[in-house]
């Protein structure tokens, strides 16, 4: 009851009924509330949700605000946030523009990421190769996997004066929802990373749903919307070069199909990078000459 009367006091709700933890119902319909124990963390996820949803293409699960316009409210030792809760959601199948679409909402959210300060852990799950068994069948892809890793470090070194973005660490396509005609992004409530890893896990899931021609689209698109050929590209090169692959090795798993995932990747984008540098150094001479 304590709950439902400090909702009412601070939100444009006459009927408030409390169905669970996570869920009220009001005369508008279902709601869903979410408890935070961080504030810092909570006032990330605010800014990065009202940033970075891009009506009418994308939208994200945003904090309804209160009658005052606060986005969240003190409940108890933490903070509680109000959001719709979407009944009849279901995971979104884009079959036009998907690139165009998604290819703007990472560029932007990759543009925030830089500019929005935010004391993220990086989650470094790379494992050195000397801890893994390096005879037998896998000899090859751990003789691959330090080289990979000294290019990683060599990339990361030459532009040293460049960091990553801080990204949401659940960026997947299956956050990705159909809401009554509309795409809807549902971000976890977790901390961010900083580091290009959550978008190397994308672009792996990308690139095998859809295809190489896909996702240079898709890439276009981002590089429209936030530039990935003035270094921060090779940033995310590097993250894609590291073989994260190797922690399956040493746990004894079959990893030759990631392994070759990893290495298209790599091919791929590195060749995007390239090809890019090569327009651009062809517009740059041309216009001095």
């Amino acid at each position: 009851m304590a709950l439902v009367n400090h909702l009412k006091e601070n939100y444009s709700y006459q009927e408030v009924v409390q169905l669970s933890e996570h869920l009220i119902q009001t005369e508008y319909g279902h709601k869903r509330i979410e408890y935070w124990d961080e504030f810092d963390l909570l006032e990330w996820h605010v800014a990065w949700r009202d940033t970075c949803q891009q009506p009418p293409h994308v939208f994200v699960d945003r904090m309804i605000r209160t009658k005052d316009g606060r986005t969240a409210i003190p409940y108890e030792h933490q903070w509680i946030t109000v959001h719709d809760h979407m009944e009849g959601a279901v995971p979104l199948q884009l079959e036009e523009n998907r690139e165009a679409i998604w290819g703007a909402f990472i560029g932007n959210m990759l543009a925030f990421g830089e500019q929005t300060p935010y004391s993220a852990s990086t989650q470094e799950r790379l494992i050195a190769p000397s801890s893994v068994e390096t005879g037998g069948q896998w000899a090859a892809l751990v003789r691959e996997g330090k080289k990979r890793i000294q290019q990683s470090e060599q990339l990361t070194a030459w532009f040293s004066k460049l960091e990553p973005p801080t990204l949401p660490a659940s960026l997947s396509i299956d956050r990705g929802y159909s809401w009554n005609g509309l795409f809807f992004f549902c971000p976890r409530k977790e901390e961010p990373q900083k580091s290009y890893a959550p978008l190397r896990t994308f672009l792996l899931f990308w690139m095998e749903e859809y295809g190489t021609d896909s996702l240079k689209r898709l890439l276009d698109e981002m590089d429209d919307f936030h530039p990935l050929t003035d270094g921060q590209g090779y940033l995310l090169l590097a993250e894609c070069l590291k073989p994260y692959e190797l922690q399956g090795v040493r746990e004894g798993k079959d990893v030759r199909k990631e392994w070759e995932k990893a290495r298209k990747l790599v091919r791929e984008l590195s060749g995007w990078l390239d090809e890019k540098k090569k327009v651009s150094d062809y517009a740059t001479s041309s216009t001095t000459s």
